[in-house]
């Protein structure tokens, strides 16, 4: 066989055709020898050469373009080989971080967005921007839940529900299903702020219930003075100090007076957060796919006494003293 047979052999015009191909894209600091390894493909004396000597080509031009992938890596962002980074330029407001730096942290990004974890805290901050609003979809969570904690009688479940929906009207269904399940449960009926941001006290009769099964408890006492009247304490201090006569007012209210008095005797003070907290945690845990809006919200709306009855009946049993002073009684 000629060597001009075996120089136009298949091999050797594929060979030619791919280092011309790398010629037409060979970086520019390193193209000379691209062009001298083009130049000597036609002297090789067999289609064995021919390629031979075409993978070599090759192989100079994977190691130039990644070599000039690396400089251009380790320029600052929005730079090029051909800037002149060496050039003097203006003073920049922000520090000049290299590709590399600027890809290591989109792979920390990407890595914290990947792992459960990650995507949880995201999802709490997003969750604190707007409030813990719930969406509809936790809203069919929560549904969802409910009706399977009903079928298998999980009361624990269902009151978890019952403190973390936003539906007044569901939650109440679901809080007494979940105390006739179990009665230990009975806190729950002192836990729930019916209509948050605004303040809506529970149920009396939930209340008459919390009282009689925590009888040493000033929190159902308490919350049941706020359920007579929410409003009373608000024009007593907002147009400065009382006179003596608006305390007269507040004194005159016989069933207020009275769970006032059992308040301040009761010997515990537990608002049974701590117990609603680790319901939460306990459910949280299990059910992995809650959101953190779901669960904040619940404890966002968790009922708290107004400490401002407190304020009040301070303020009333110090005016009856000072009263009785001045009558020398």
């Amino acid at each position: 066989m000629s060597v001009s047979i075996q120089a136009n052999s298949t091999a050797a015009r594929l060979a030619r055709w791919l280092l011309g191909c790398a010629v037409r894209h060979w970086p520019e600091e390193t193209r000379p020898w691209g062009l001298a390894l083009a130049a000597e493909i036609d002297e090789t004396a067999s289609a064995f050469e021919t390629v031979r000597w075409s993978l070599g080509g090759i192989m100079l031009f994977t190691r130039s373009v990644l070599s000039g992938a690396w400089k251009w890596m380790k320029l600052p962002a929005g730079s090029s080989l051909s800037d002149g980074v060496n050039r003097p330029k203006g003073p920049s407001l922000l520090p000049k971080r290299s590709r590399v730096f600027t890809t290591v942290v989109l792979g920390a990004a990407a890595l914290l967005l990947a792992l459960p974890e990650g995507r949880e805290a995201i999802l709490t901050v997003r969750a604190s921007w707007q409030e813990y609003q719930q969406s509809d979809s936790d809203a069919r969570k929560l549904e969802g839940l409910a009706d399977r904690a009903e079928k298998e009688k999980d009361a624990s479940t269902l009151a978890f529900v019952a403190l973390s929906t936003g539906d007044p009207k569901r939650a109440e269904a679901l809080t007494e299903r979940a105390v006739e399940l179990d009665p230990q449960l009975v806190w729950i009926y002192g836990s729930k702020n019916r209509s948050w941001p605004n303040f809506d006290s529970p149920k009396a009769e939930w209340l008459a219930q919390l009282q009689a099964s925590d009888p040493d408890n000033a929190v159902a006492y308490l919350l049941a003075a706020d359920a007579l009247d929410p409003l009373r304490i608000r024009p007593f201090y907002r147009r400065g100090i009382p006179k003596d006569a608006e305390f007269e007012v507040a004194e005159s209210d016989s069933k207020w007076m009275a769970l006032m008095e059992r308040a301040y005797g009761a010997p515990r003070y537990d608002s049974y957060f701590q117990r609603h907290y680790q319901l939460t945690r306990t459910v949280w845990n299990r059910e992995k796919n809650l959101s953190p809006a779901i669960v904040f919200s619940g404890l966002r709306s968790h009922a708290i006494p107004s400490l401002a009855n407190l304020y009040l009946f301070a303020d009333v049993k110090y005016t009856r003293h000072r009263r009785r002073e001045r009558r020398g009684t």
